[in-house]
């Protein structure tokens, strides 16, 4: 009897901390929570959180303030009642907007509770938030995940039929209103610059391409300057990658460095 004593205790006292974690998904909206009066409410992100906006309501501080992990941090009222929002700033630029409202718990009951911030993903991208051609270049540039979108890393060759020109499709994004396509080239030619004409981009016949640009237009021979680039294109949903076609000519590269 007294194993099953102790038994049942540890599993109730289990269950106990597992009731009073709440999984808060995150997206564009608004997300209301309720924090007890009195007592430290733990939020922890899966990123740190590089800022949040000041409340005048509520105390928000890192949970252990002698070695702080911005992961995780404590909020608590400053008055019995009251509500304000608060944006979290995290250090992937995703941001999760919370509205807190104060209420007064029974200290006999009261269990701390913990709110564990998830960002929101969408496993039917038809009810992801439409973005914009501008915007799905912007995020291929910071290379980051995209609501709505299926980010994918790959590693495949790709003929732009350029000598001395490599090229590697290395990332993709799959909407359902467009795609993204991220390549990378390097200039492997010893005497010749390389320049890449990124208005020209195309994606088969009827050319399926909307947006293009890369980080560098010339591309020098390696110990010369940069031999390297990424290009990103978006395209139309029904694009497919082995049709892109890159404008490219050399020139050789002058005595004394680059052209």
């Amino acid at each position: 009897m007294k194993y099953f004593i102790l038994f049942y205790s540890l599993f109730f006292t289990m269950n106990s901390f597992a009731e009073n974690e709440k999984v808060v998904f995150f997206g564009t909206s608004t997300k209301t929570l309720e924090v007890p009066f009195g007592e430290p409410t733990v939020l922890k992100f899966e990123k740190r959180v590089k800022s949040y906006s000041t409340a005048k309501n509520y105390m928000i501080k890192a949970e252990d303030e002698n070695d702080p992990d911005y992961t995780t941090l404590v909020i608590v009222p400053k008055f019995t009642s009251g509500r304000e929002k608060v944006s979290f700033v995290l250090e992937d630029r995703k941001i999760a907007r919370i509205k807190f409202k104060t209420k007064v718990n029974d200290s006999s009951t009261f269990k701390e509770t913990t709110y564990i911030f998830k960002s929101k993903t969408y496993s039917n991208p038809s009810k992801a938030p439409v973005i914009g051609e501008v915007d799905l270049l912007k995020a291929m540039v910071k290379d980051s995940q995209v609501s709505g979108f299926k980010r994918k890393k790959v590693s495949k060759s790709v003929n732009f039929k350029q000598r001395g020109v490599s090229s590697r499709l290395v990332r993709t994004y799959e909407g359902r209103n467009m795609n993204g396509y991220v390549f990378k080239l390097t200039n492997h030619l010893k005497k010749n610059n390389v320049y890449i004409d990124v208005r020209n981009v195309t994606f088969g016949s009827p050319d399926l391409a909307v947006l293009s640009q890369s980080d560098h237009s010339v591309l020098y021979p390696k110990n010369n300057g940069t031999y390297e680039t990424f290009l990103r294109v978006v395209t139309e949903p029904s694009s497919n990658y082995k049709n892109t076609k890159l404008p490219m000519t050399t020139a050789k590269l002058k005595d004394g460095g680059k052209k």
